[in-house]
């Protein structure tokens, strides 16, 4: 998997490859292609979408919780994008550690209270038996460049920065 972006594959082969070998790794989800045809895949649920042009947001379940943070990510980085149209990646992380949590919540997880679901309905949860572990910012360029920003935390807060730029191969 790790080789996609420097190989030749087309998205419609990785897509087939990641779909044969869903068993093979944890639960993930995971997004490829090329600036023309982007798309997101779980291995977790088996399921498959291609991204029309646009700002897009991923989350990890199909409850409340999950609804609210795509919601509220779409509409902070929506209107960052207004006034910013080559984004920068460090304003884009900060935007993804908003605390704001959901009105209310009719579908959440059964295992947790409805107190406990609405604490960790925000985009970032601090937490100290759960929270947010990463925020990744992918930023697609219609050059063909992608930049790559994960910021990783612990109960402490940041722990480790990463930043990569690279060239789609199939841009």
């Amino acid at each position: 998997m790790k080789d996609y972006l420097s190989g030749t594959d087309s998205p419609s082969d990785f897509l087939k490859y990641v779909k044969e070998n869903r068993f093979k790794y944890d639960s993930y989800q995971i997004v490829f292609g090329t600036v023309h045809e982007l798309h997101v895949y779980s291995n977790a649920t088996d399921t498959h979408r291609q991204f029309e042009p646009g700002l897009h947001s991923v989350s990890n379940t199909s409850d409340d919780l999950s609804q609210h943070r795509i919601d509220r990510s779409l509409d902070l980085i929506g209107e960052y994008l207004k006034d910013h149209p080559e984004p920068n990646p460090d304003d884009l992380i900060h935007y993804f550690k908003d605390t704001q949590k959901a009105e209310e919540l009719t579908h959440f997880p059964k295992e947790i209270s409805y107190e406990m679901a609405k604490d960790n309905s925000s985009i970032f949860i601090d937490g100290e038996t759960f929270g947010t572990v990463n925020t990744t910012v992918f930023l697609v360029h219609k050059s063909g460049y992608v930049t790559v920003k994960e910021v990783r935390y612990n109960t402490d807060g940041e722990i480790e920065t990463t930043e990569k730029k690279l060239k789609l191969a199939h841009s």
